[in-house]
């Protein structure tokens, strides 16, 4: 039996998932035919240190509160609108609320760049609305961990979070911000993001539906680690990297195009996709980790190189899914 563990670790090395993984029994590392005929799902762990800001209720009658730290501003804000927001456009990131409407609970950090970032979430309604403005300045990211839902990392929990809109004015998410979002089954990543973080949807076993806007450039590892409900998504012209066990546990993936662009695929990528039938890499496509597709027991790759580059780990396809090489599309 083969096995290895794979850490991912945020820039803020606060976060870890930890994944033990065995190879699908009867493999070996052959070059027959799929011999995958039973496995079982590896053991996940993800531990997360608790944030150090401390939220304080203050009772003045402008129902806001503050918290000065480390020279950043948070504050946990509250509606004063009673206007009911129940449906979400197709397009969430062009919705049609006023710039300035937010959900109440939201926290609010100063950043920098003296824009506002979302980093965290403390009220009880289960649609959240993002404001591109808040104090007369823009909202521009979603902050590690900002809508974290740690019971459903341990499997012992629903989020109560179903509906999450993003403004347009958002160009980035961070590690873990939606990690454990468990009840949210659609996601509109706005045009402007370039960068979605590590595990930022991770543990979002509900979610059916992604658009990734052309703008991001990179996948970074474990951006949707788990998500079982997850049927398809499109991979953006303009990406150049798939990191490790980005897709890993999307057991209801049946349909995903890399685009020319991708040059780099990390280890475990697409682990566990059992329901993807088909697959072409790209010829531009240089750099494929350990055991990409593991337990992809249906799995045809189709690459369009004629034979493995230099690059490509010896082990990359351990899993011994069936390859023609030189593909065509014909």
């Amino acid at each position: 039996m083969k096995g290895k563990f794979l850490k991912i670790v945020s820039a803020l090395a606060c976060l870890t998932l930890s994944v033990g993984v065995a190879a699908c029994g009867g493999n070996g590392g052959n070059n027959g035919d799929n011999g995958a005929s039973s496995s079982s799902m590896p053991e996940i762990s993800s531990s997360l240190e608790e944030s150090s800001s401390e939220v304080v209720d203050n009772s003045s009658e402008d129902s806001s509160s503050e918290v000065v730290e480390d020279s950043s501003i948070e504050e946990v804000v509250d509606s004063s609108s009673e206007e009911s927001f129940s449906s979400m456009e197709d397009d969430s990131s062009e919705s049609e609320y006023p710039e300035d409407y937010y959900t109440e609970g939201l926290v609010f950090t100063l950043q920098d760049d003296d824009t506002y970032a979302v980093t965290g979430y403390t009220g009880v309604a289960t649609e959240v609305v993002i404001p591109s403005v808040y104090g007369g300045k823009s909202v521009t990211s979603i902050g590690d961990k900002a809508f974290y839902f740690e019971e459903a990392i341990k499997d012992e929990g629903v989020s109560p979070l179903t509906e999450i809109i993003m403004p347009k004015t958002i160009t980035s998410i961070g590690d873990g911000a939606f990690l454990g979002c468990n009840s949210v089954q659609k996601i509109v990543i706005p045009d402007r993001v370039t960068n979605i973080g590590r595990a930022a949807f991770a543990f979002c076993g509900s979610l059916t539906e992604v658009v990734i806007p052309d703008g991001v450039t990179g996948i970074r590892d474990a951006a949707f680690t788990d998500c079982n409900s997850l049927v398809k998504i499109v991979i953006p012209d303009g990406v150049t990297s798939i990191g490790e066990e980005t897709f890993f546990g999307c057991s209801s993936l049946s349909e995903i195009v890399i685009p020319e662009s991708v040059t780099s695929i990390g280890a475990h990528a697409f682990g566990y996709c059992s329901s993807l039938m088909e697959i072409v890499i790209p010829d531009s496509v240089t750099s494929i980790d350990y055991d990409v597709f593991w337990c992809c027991n249906n799995l045809m790759i189709y690459c369009e190189t004629e034979s493995q580059p230099s690059d490509w780990d010896s082990d990359w396809n351990l899993s011994n899914c069936p390859v023609v090489w030189g593909y065509t599309g014909e």
